[in-house]
């Protein structure tokens, strides 16, 4: 039996959040993703496409940000490249790292 579709989208976007984890871990902050259960990225996939949307880049931040606080690792004011990103990666990560939420260039 397959994972309910929202489930299934929830797993998929770990692939896509993979890149923004390898960003992070080059600039010393590495966040074990994982820690953030399928159905909590479900519930954040369940009211809006994954690009283009930023109050969906919003949650998924906070739950990034989320699991790196539970792991001790403060995210805010971190700066990091993001020249390896995709646009929605970037926007995902830059956010991430830069609270201000200002887009890079």
């Amino acid at each position: 039996m397959s994972p309910p579709d929202h489930l299934a989208r929830a797993q998929a976007v770990r692939s896509d959040l993979a890149p923004v984890a390898e960003a992070l871990e080059q600039c010393g902050a590495a966040v074990i993703l994982e820690t953030i259960p399928d159905r909590a990225l479900a519930a954040v996939l369940m009211s809006a496409t994954f690009t283009g949307s930023p109050a969906l880049a919003h949650k998924l931040v906070r739950r990034i940000g989320d699991a790196a606080y539970a792991q001790g690792i403060d995210l805010r004011g971190i700066v990091c490249d993001h020249d390896d990103l995709r646009p929605d990666q970037q926007r995902i990560g830059f956010m991430c790292l830069c609270p201000t939420g200002k887009l890079a260039a």
